[in-house]
């Protein structure tokens, strides 16, 4: 007989979740199991569940109360493979974490007056406490407000998301393998450099005409470029040694098939958006990246991608900061060229260069309360 599981559906920037009390779940490996059915995976249809089929909306949420001194709320984030049979537990989800603020605002966790609310958020996946500022209006939060994100319809309220504790989440620092930029042999592809850096999220970075790519590609078609995703993963698997989270680059498919993730980067060129068509001219943007995770194409650009690019920015040798003329100084307003458009990041520096403060402003909206059945 089937059991019915009690769930919020939300977005959160580009993102789309099913957010769910730990509590309400079995132990591991049957909680995987649960979410899997849940989400109707494996199947690249997810027909028979949840999942709708995306990277962006096969998302889990794991709500708890707080387990370390000043947070207000823990949540842990898995994602959910479509067409594998697995739950990655490594990482988080920066567009997400919006949803987790305005969730523990509407559902009690933190006492909101009306105004602006901080909610300090632990994610279990990495250890690190972010703060979510969020505008709270008859002592729930805000949805309604003049802020667009491109990739999802209309406007809403803003989240205004600061990473700046987020320092290290795999290997307690920002820099795993203490240099800005490393030299990898790979077969097929021959010697490149790439950035691997530990901010928020883990990232490796490479430049896409090192992978035969212009760093402008649209999505859908790069996913059925069959060599052109192999070489992605094997540059992805590469990252994922030096993090420690493969034995070798072929495997990591299957030792960590979510984390690193691969950003693919370019200086600024122009290109359409696939939401809406419309042209983003090379003057709109300060770089152009895609990214790569659980063997897909991302059809935008993460949050936590976003501020581990924001700390790539201001380290002198990454990638990054090359492509930008050199780390910028002071407080910067960094434009990110993705598939739906363009996405923005502040950096804020001290005078002796070091990160201050990165965020970005991202919107959330709750879509549903009820039971699933599983």
């Amino acid at each position: 007989m089937a059991k019915a599981l009690p769930i919020v559906v939300m977005r959160g920037g580009t993102s789309r979740g099913i957010f769910i009390r730990a509590q309400v779940l079995p132990p591991a490996p049957e909680r995987d199991k649960a979410i899997l059915r849940l989400f109707g995976s494996p199947d690249p249809r997810q027909i028979d569940g949840l999942g709708g089929a995306d990277l962006l909306t096969s998302k889990v949420i794991l709500i708890g109360p707080p387990s370390v001194p000043g947070a207000d709320i823990d949540y842990t984030f898995g994602q959910v493979g479509i067409d594998l049979p697995v739950v990655d537990w490594v990482g988080d989800c920066g567009n997400l974490s919006a949803g987790v603020a305005a969730y523990a605002v509407d559902e009690g966790y933190i006492r909101a007056d009306d105004g602006v609310c901080h909610v300090r958020m632990h994610n279990t996946n990495t250890g690190q406490v972010l703060i979510g500022h969020v505008e709270v209006k008859d002592g729930r939060a805000g949805e309604e407000g003049p802020v667009h994100i491109d990739g999802v319809p209309g406007t809403g309220a803003p989240i205004r998301l600061d990473y700046s504790r987020t320092t290290g989440p795999i290997t307690g620092k920002l820099l795993p393998t203490g240099a800005a930029r490393d030299t990898v042999e790979l077969a097929g592809i021959g010697q490149i450099d790439i950035s691997v850096v530990d901010f928020a999220n883990p990232v490796v970075y490479a430049l896409a005409g090192d992978v035969g790519l212009t760093g402008i590609e649209e999505p859908g078609r790069l996913a059925g470029d069959r060599v052109a995703m192999d070489r992605l993963e094997l540059v992805r698997g590469a990252g994922a040694v030096r993090f420690g989270l493969a034995d070798t680059p072929e495997n990591a498919r299957d030792q960590s098939p979510n984390m690193p993730t691969l950003s693919v980067l370019a200086a600024p060129l122009a290109y359409r958006a696939t939401t809406d068509g419309r042209l983003i001219d090379a003057e709109d943007v300060d770089i152009v990246g895609r990214m790569y995770t659980m063997c897909r194409p991302h059809r935008s650009y993460s949050g936590t991608g976003l501020a581990n690019l924001g700390a790539a920015a201001v380290t002198a040798g990454t990638l990054v900061a090359d492509l930008l003329g050199g780390p910028p100084r002071g407080t910067r307003t960094l434009r990110v060229g993705h598939p739906c458009g363009v996405a923005e990041l502040t950096v804020r520096t001290g005078a002796d260069g070091a990160l201050d403060e990165v965020g970005y402003v991202r919107t959330a909206r709750r879509l549903l309360v009820g039971e699933a059945y599983i």
